[in-house]
């Protein structure tokens, strides 16, 4: 029998202690011994990723924050994880392509070879889905638990008005290529997809060689958001940029805040984005058809 190691966030919007079984359960018929560890604040799934031993697989149930916690506290030979969806967004899911249910999410992961991914990092945080600056981080400083506990993603958007009508201090983003650009919203992303199945940059990537690097400038924001991420309609013009590149530098006039995978990572004026040399291993269903061979920065 296999053993697993569960971390999962009891106060994550769609975890309940029946979940939790009904995985146990289910994994429990497949061979599979489930250790449960429930996160008791936030930061404490990294230590308890840590303290993971003797496990084959360490898998996640929360949202894309807790998930990223997860990441960071995996050692460089740490098990391959697991995104089991049990939060707002659930942006992760759409990514590896999984179910939203957790327990079916589960079984097909169960059955999946583990994929090495390079995460992006900045400040030595890693993340596997995106890292912005200005705008989104500013949403994201916004949310307030409880808000977001009761209204879900409905918390989101009303913190997004915020930002967007509030001051957005302009930033200069430089890029690999040599090029810079003013803008009030940067983005590093790690993965396509954004704020669920949305796709902020198609040729970003869990396995794609680069990061995909947008910049917005403020007037762009709006036309961005509604015709990128609402309809969808692909939008260009001399205040949109998307590209790609291993790294990033982001240099603010005011305190910019920045959000990584979803949730508040800090705030300040200078920032260099990069990818990390060491891989962490996703269990991803049908990688080899879906994302191609592995990746490496």
């Amino acid at each position: 029998m296999s053993r697993w190691a569960l971390i999962y966030n009891p106060t994550a919007g769609r975890v309940r202690p029946a979940l939790v079984e009904r995985i146990r359960r289910a994994l429990g018929d497949q061979g599979i011994q489930v250790e449960s560890l429930p996160t008791a604040a936030p930061g404490h799934a990294s230590l308890l990723a840590s303290r993971a031993s003797g496990v084959e697989r360490i898998a996640v149930l929360g949202g894309d924050g807790t998930f990223n916690e997860a990441a960071n506290g995996l050692p460089g030979d740490g098990p391959p994880l697991i995104f089991l969806p049990g939060g707002t967004a659930n942006v992760m899911a759409y990514e590896l392509g999984v179910s939203r249910h957790p327990v079916r999410a589960a079984l097909a992961q169960a059955a999946a070879e583990p994929v090495a991914v390079y995460p992006g990092l900045v400040k030595q945080r890693r993340f596997l889905l995106m890292a912005g600056f200005g705008f989104d981080g500013d949403a994201v400083f916004r949310v307030r638990p409880n808000v977001k506990r009761y209204a879900g993603k409905g918390a989101y958007v009303w913190a997004g008005l915020g930002a967007l009508l509030g001051p957005k201090p302009a930033m200069t983003l430089h890029t690999p290529d040599g090029r810079t650009q003013r803008v009030h919203w940067a983005l590093c992303a790690r993965a396509r997809h954004y704020g669920g199945a949305f796709v902020v940059h198609p040729r970003a990537g869990l396995a794609a060689p680069k990061l995909g690097l947008l910049g917005v400038s403020s007037r762009c924001l709006l036309p961005f958001l509604v015709g990128n991420l609402g309809l969808p309609l692909p939008l260009h013009g001399s205040g949109i940029r998307l590209t790609q590149g291993a790294t990033m530098r982001v240099q603010a006039e005011a305190a910019i805040h920045v959000q990584i995978d979803g949730d508040y990572f800090t705030s300040g004026t200078d920032f260099e984005v990069g990818t990390s040399r060491q891989p962490i291993r996703l269990c991803i269903p049908g990688a080899a058809a879906r994302l191609g061979r592995e990746a490496s920065p």
